[in-house]
């Protein structure tokens, strides 16, 4: 629930801040925007950990003593 709540905060937000408000003259365009928004937030939280993840082990296969000049 806590999840849910954030994640409508930040379309709440995204769309209050929104420059353009008069491109929403249609509902799919709210629903558009909101599902866009719900896809961003998927892939941040979702391939930011795998890519971290990444990154740790490849600075454990990675000589160091190749980077020393």
């Amino acid at each position: 629930m806590k999840n849910v709540l954030l994640v409508s905060i930040q379309i709440a937000l995204g769309l209050l801040l929104f420059q353009n408000r008069n491109k929403f003259t249609k509902p799919i365009h709210l629903i558009a925007f909101t599902f866009f928004a719900l896809l961003m937030i998927y892939s941040i939280s979702s391939l930011l950990p795998i890519l971290g993840e990444g990154v740790i082990v490849l600075k454990k296969h990675m000589n160091p003593e190749v980077f020393r000049f």
